[in-house]
């Protein structure tokens, strides 16, 4: 039950940074004008949503943070190789997501 709630919650989080990723492909004219970029990325979501994305530091960062941060704590302590792979790129998501806190 842990490793699927866990693999949810890092397949949604991976989900979210390649939004992200996929965005800024989209929309490399804006590469220069980080602002514009970034209201044009939170325009897209619905209003109830818009909050946790808009502020600094993002609140989405922190909770994307600690869901990576969960979810590796739980792969790493499986004993298959494979789940150990993914719980290390776990908590390499959520170091990445600490830079978007910063």
């Amino acid at each position: 039950m842990k490793n699927t709630i866990a693999s949810f919650f890092y397949i949604f989080g991976i989900l979210y940074l390649l939004d992200w990723i996929i965005f800024v492909e989209k929309n490399d004219d804006l590469y220069d004008d980080f602002p514009t970029m970034k209201a044009k990325y939170v325009a897209r979501f619905p209003d109830i949503l818009k909050p946790l994305i808009e502020v600094n530091p993002q609140p989405a960062a922190i909770i994307f943070t600690l869901l990576f941060c969960v979810c590796g704590s739980i792969f790493i302590r499986n004993n298959g190789i494979t789940y150990k792979i993914i719980g290390m790129s776990s908590f390499l998501l959520a170091f990445w997501n600490l830079f978007s806190i910063m």
